[in-house]
């Protein structure tokens, strides 16, 4: 089965229609996508000024596992305490 093939109206009509359609999108997909970069940006900055201030440069979480609690209490997290913060899972209230 052959294509037919489109008349130049036609496609000219279909590039007038999505013109205006595309000049509106753009702008608005460009200042979503600076917001989004502007908020990583600023928040990624205040928990490192925040952090390193207080000398913390790690973000420990774990939870109250039977498999991984013991070993997670006992190896892990007295090595990185002093320079973490540290949040348990099993303790946040949903």
């Amino acid at each position: 089965m052959a294509r037919q093939k489109e008349s130049f109206m036609r496609k000219m009509a279909s590039a007038v229609f999505f013109m205006p359609l595309l000049l509106f999108i753009l702008p608005v997909l460009l200042l979503c996508a600076c917001s989004y970069w502007m908020y990583r940006i600023t928040l990624y900055l205040l928990i490192w000024l925040s952090w390193l201030r207080n000398g913390k440069d790690v973000l420990f979480v774990y939870s109250d596992s039977p498999i991984w609690h013991e070993y997670m209490t006992t190896q892990i997290l007295p090595s990185v305490q002093e320079r973490a913060v540290v949040l348990n899972w099993s303790e946040w209230k949903t």
